[in-house]
């Protein structure tokens, strides 16, 4: 449970960023102009970039993050860590590629 708490405080910043990012998003793809969505899969491609090397960070730093948060007695944690971060990485890119689809347009070829 340790590590699920501590994924989760990633996970609340892949969620935020999301619905901060939406009304941007929905307004530059309700203009159907092509370098709007050029430049929306740059950002996409960005932000997977981003996101994945934030969790592998996270992944990196597991063992340290544990030990500060929670003590020795939890490292155990640190292994779950790793792959609690990488989902809620992959969780962060699904959101970023359904918030076009889901749209009236995408991006996306």
């Amino acid at each position: 449970m340790i590590a699920v708490q501590l994924g989760m405080g990633y996970g609340l910043f892949t969620n935020a960023f999301n619905k901060a990012f939406i009304p941007a998003l929905y307004e530059s793809l309700r203009l159907k102009d092509l370098t709007a969505n050029i430049q929306i899969v740059r950002i996409t491609w960005i932000y997977f970039l981003v996101i994945l090397t934030i969790a592998g960070f996270i992944a990196l730093f597991s063992h340290w993050i544990v030990l500060v948060s929670a003590g020795k007695n939890y490292l155990e944690a640190s292994v779950a860590l790793v792959w609690i971060a990488l989902g809620q990485a992959c969780g962060g890119m699904y959101f970023m590629v359904t918030n076009c689809l889901f749209s009236r347009g995408t991006p996306f070829p």
